[in-house]
């Protein structure tokens, strides 16, 4: 869902005020938490039915959440000087990561019963209402076929390394859990509860980057770009 509305969203809602396209996407998100919630509460569900709320739950969630933050990077642009965006968009980065470490420690309350942590992730959209209600961005003319091709060649390796960067990151995601596992003997829960203080440990690492880091790095964005891949590239072995 990210894939197929993130550009879809980047396209369809520049027309809209600021606001308005949070609300929706807001809503959309606030559904996909619903029916997340349904599933786990509901006990006399068949289980078909339960994994069908499941299934949906991620496809409204996902269509809403892909439009958040093409639309707030593009309204920060907008409307901060050029020489003071690497490191506005560098605290937005930062919010998101402080909002995954908030998530993880709200869930961790589950322990305690399902109604806190559902409560609070079908309210915590409803936060996208706080943005300012900006215009409308200005529409520039279309651009003819041979530029538009131009942009498509030049914009392709930065595609390529946002994809590779994702690529790895779902790959670490995935197998980290189960090599815990394996490479020190630990159960599920207690693998589990590792990999989450250490994804929660590079969530911290990415705040401080984000915000002590990025804005002093200056203006050269092809050295800094470099600079991440390198650290990037050195982790994972």
């Amino acid at each position: 869902m990210f894939l197929l509305c993130a550009p879809a969203w980047g396209h369809c809602g520049t027309g809209w005020r600021l606001r308005r396209l949070f609300l929706v996407l807001a809503a959309l998100m606030a559904l996909g938490h619903g029916l997340f919630g349904l599933a786990l509460t509901l006990d006399a569900l068949p289980a078909a039915a339960c994994f069908a709320f499941l299934v949906l739950s991620r496809i409204a969630y996902g269509a809403g959440a892909a439009g958040v933050m093409p639309h707030a990077q593009a309204a920060l642009v907008r409307e901060t000087p050029e020489a003071a965006r690497p490191a506005v968009l560098g605290q937005l980065s930062a919010g998101l990561s402080t909002g995954r470490i908030l998530g993880s420690l709200v869930m961790a309350v589950g322990i305690l019963g399902l109604a806190a942590p559902l409560v609070v992730l079908a309210a915590s959209p409803l936060l996208l209402l706080a943005a300012p209600d900006l215009a409308r961005a200005h529409r520039p003319a279309p651009a003819r076929d041979g530029r538009n091709r131009g942009w498509t060649r030049a914009g392709a390796p930065l595609l390529g390394i946002g994809f590779a960067l994702t690529f790895g990151l779902g790959q670490i995601q995935i197998v980290f859990g189960l090599f815990l596992q394996q490479r020190f003997g630990l159960g599920a829960p207690a693998a589990a509860g590792l990999g989450g203080a250490i994804f929660a440990l590079v969530a911290v690492t990415m705040i401080l980057t984000q915000l002590l880091l990025v804005p002093r790095l200056g203006r050269d964005l092809g050295r800094n770009l470099r600079l991440g891949l390198a650290g990037f590239a050195g982790g994972p072995p």
